[in-house]
């Protein structure tokens, strides 16, 4: 879902920026992004999978929206001679992000599973496998589960803070519309 929103909320970013301004579209996006990962806090084993699609459609609008939103103001901030190495560096910079975006979010579940679960051995992976998961008695299959995703909460709590590191980025933008 979320790769649904993102191209979508792309495509009409471009329009919204050119009745309003940079600032606004990506204070927009900042907000869609910080509303969907409190959706995601607010999942629990109970919820249905369209609650998560829905909040995968959320975060996916809001980085649609902001990413548009920051590499447009850029290329339209810079001199002609430079704006292919801005664009570059826009990019450079995303990929970045999301190396280290991952490794991070990968070092706070696999801290927080090997806090909840010392003795277990890849517990993602005998939950995931149905073998390994048919070998697992009742209690312990309830308990792997809640502690994963009580691991994979704090996930979403550091994924809700850079989304409002997102909004405070937004704000600084200038607050004219493109050219």
């Amino acid at each position: 879902m979320m790769s649904i929103g993102w191209p979508l909320a792309s495509t009409l970013c471009g329009r919204l920026m050119l009745h309003t301004s940079y600032r606004f579209t990506a204070q927009l996006g900042a907000l869609l992004l910080i509303a969907g990962m409190a959706l995601l806090l607010m999942l629990h084993a109970d919820s249905s999978l369209i609650q998560a699609g829905f909040a995968a459609f959320v975060i996916g609008t809001g980085m649609g929206m902001t990413s548009t939103t920051f590499l447009v103001s850029v290329q339209n901030s810079a001199d002609f001679s430079i704006r292919g190495i801005c664009t570059a560096s826009i990019m450079f910079s995303r990929m970045l992000g999301s190396a280290l975006g991952t490794a991070l979010m990968g070092a706070v579940l696999n801290y927080n599973l090997l806090l909840r679960l010392p003795d277990a051995h890849d517990p993602v992976q005998q939950i995931m496998s149905p073998e390994r998961r048919q070998a697992l008695d009742g209690g312990t299959l309830q308990q792997m589960t809640a502690q994963i995703a009580a691991s994979l909460h704090w996930v979403f709590i550091v994924s809700l803070v850079i989304a409002v590191g997102s909004l405070f980025i937004a704000w600084t933008m200038p607050s004219r519309r493109p050219e």
